[in-house]
């Protein structure tokens, strides 16, 4: 009986482990156990696509079934590249599958891995330039600002431009032309990895002009028949670059000495304009246009030359006028202050009545003087004479000496004459064209 029992146990034994031997048969052999018949497995690695950032784009998923790996089995998958620039490239990987044991099994296996890209695409940026500007001073004008739209940039990049023009000088004005680069933090040339759209073709750059200022003092000063001298003018110039000189023109100094007269409201309004001035750099080259204007205007005021006098003309009576004769001699008195002009005529006031007497004699007469007063070239300037002259006038008399004959005669009736009776041979003071009348006074009986 136990013996019986033995046999089957034994029996049941191999049934078993014949069951587990074929299972594992056809379980290896479905699973490419047995050599030339690899199970296949697709591995799919997923596409991976990005906007520029400056970092690697990489991947760590993928896909496949599940069901053509061995369940016992586990599948690595390891990436082998990565892209960081703008572009595409087809993504590598190295699958190794292993066993409960961590035995590379990867040989029963017929791995295929499906083709995927990573995929990076540029970033945009939009850069508008603003037109420029600025005083002139001397130097270029060579670059503007501007600004960034778009996707911007990658933070610790930054745009560097290579502005291809300039301007100087007062006038000039060019569109802005500039040749934009983005460098990375460490200096590498990032720029093909953006896409660079310029939107402001219209930007310009220009150079305006200075501001100067120039102040010209009043200048006064009395008649002395003369214009004024532009070394007489005092004048103060702010905002001139270092090293660049004003000057007045001829034009300004013709212009300063043709006032040669008084106007009538006093003074002389003159006008500093573009003719009146230039300015030179330290080359001698003028650069008044690169300022702008200096237009002012200043008082120059010519008072009248004051003659303010008493004078005493003592005259003997000749039996003519004496009025050229004090002409002349008013003429010799008050030359240095006529500045070369000349008393032409005169007028006497007695009062408020004209004294018009320059013949006879009068004795200590105070009059107003009045001058008419005439320029080298015939103009009456009187107006530039304030004149307050106190004349006292002496026409002394003709002293006059007659002597005669002396005449005796008897005692009649009759008439005396006397006719012819004067000496004229010892007469003195009296005048060739006068004669003289006499009457006889009877001082005997």
């Amino acid at each position: 009986m136990s013996r019986v029992r033995s046999v089957v146990i034994v029996i049941g034994g191999l049934i078993m482990l014949l069951t587990t031997v074929v299972t594992t048969y056809f379980g290896l052999l479905s699973f490419g156990v047995v050599e030339g018949e690899a199970q296949q497995i697709t591995i799919t690695l997923d596409s991976m696509d990005k906007k520029y950032d400056g970092t690697p784009l990489n991947s760590t998923t993928y896909s496949y079934d599940e069901s053509d790996l061995d369940p016992e089995h586990t599948l690595e998958v390891y990436f082998l590249n990565e892209i960081t620039n703008v572009g595409s490239v087809d993504i590598r990987a190295n699958v190794v599958i292993r066993d409960k044991d961590g035995k590379d099994v990867t040989k029963r296996y017929d791995v295929v891995i499906e083709n995927s890209t990573f995929n990076i695409i540029p970033r945009q940026v939009n850069i508008t330039y603003n037109s420029n500007s600025k005083e002139y001073d001397g130097t270029p004008l060579e670059q503007t600002t501007y600004t960034i739209s778009g996707d911007g940039l990658v933070n610790g990049h930054k745009l560097v431009n290579i502005f291809n023009n300039s301007v100087v000088n007062v006038g000039d004005r060019e569109l802005v032309n500039a040749t934009p680069s983005i460098i990375a933090e460490n200096g590498a040339d990032v720029s093909s990895n953006y896409s660079i759209n310029i939107q402001s073709a219209s930007a310009y750059l220009e150079i305006t002009q200075r501001k100067a200022k120039i102040e010209i003092n009043n200048y006064e000063k009395d008649y002395d028949g003369e214009g004024v001298y532009v070394n007489n003018i005092r004048y103060q110039v702010s905002g001139l670059l270092s090293g660049h000189t004003f000057e007045f023109t001829d034009y300004f100094e013709d212009t300063l000495l043709g006032l040669d007269s008084i106007a009538e409201d006093g003074y002389h309004i003159v006008e500093l304009n573009e003719n009146s001035y230039d300015i030179y750099d330290l080359s001698g080259k003028s650069v008044k246009d690169c300022y702008d204007s200096l237009f002012t205007t200043f008082n120059v005021t010519i008072n009248p030359n004051k003659i303010d006098d008493n004078v005493t003309i003592i005259k003997d009576y000749n039996g003519e006028s004496h009025k050229e004769s004090i002409i002349n001699q008013l003429n010799i008195k008050y030359g240095s202050k006529l500045n070369g002009s000349n008393i032409t005529d005169i007028k006497l006031f007695d009062g408020e009545v004209v004294f018009d007497d320059y013949t006879n004699a009068i004795d200590n007469k105070i009059l107003k003087l009045g001058l008419e007063i005439t320029n080298q070239s015939g103009i009456r300037i009187d107006e530039n004479y304030d004149t307050n002259i106190t004349l006292t006038l002496t026409i002394n008399k003709r002293k006059l000496e007659l002597y005669g004959y002396s005449t005796e005669k008897e005692y009649s009736e009759e008439s005396i004459s006397l006719e012819d009776e004067i000496d004229e041979n010892k007469t003195s003071g009296l005048l060739p064209e006068h004669t003289v009348s006499i009457t006889y006074k009877d001082l005997t009986d």
